[in-house]
């Protein structure tokens, strides 16, 4: 049974299962109200959970490339051999590799550094 607290303008801004000082007032689950309130604390917190979750997302890229420079230094440490990794890892290794050389290539053509622009 919700018991519900207001602010000065007559909003709801608390709901409450048993009556308190601040909760006194009782509005029955199908109030409009408490539909509202509910439905607007529901689209905040999946608002709130949506953000969280592209936070993540936008790290995952720089986590990746972490992962990588991490095996890679393991491997050059002698801690785990290439050839323990899954076959699909491997590869999957060796192709990021290729790419960043290319990449590291082609910048060195475009560099100021160089006047090859």
């Amino acid at each position: 049974m919700p018991y519900i607290s207001r602010d000065s303008n007559g909003y709801i801004i608390k709901i409450s299962d048993n009556a308190t000082n601040d909760e006194q007032e009782f509005l029955t689950e199908d109030n409009k109200e408490i539909i509202e309130y509910l439905s607007k604390i529901a689209k905040s917190e999946l608002r709130d959970s949506e953000q969280f979750i592209n936070k993540l997302v936008r790290t995952d890229n720089a986590m990746a490339r972490i992962i990588e420079d991490l095996v890679n230094v393991l491997i050059a440490k002698n801690i785990i051999n290439f050839t323990d990794l899954p076959l699909l890892a491997q590869r999957k290794l060796i192709s990021r590799q290729n790419m960043r050389s290319n990449l590291a290539a082609f910048s060195n053509l475009v560099s100021d550094k160089n006047n090859i622009i």
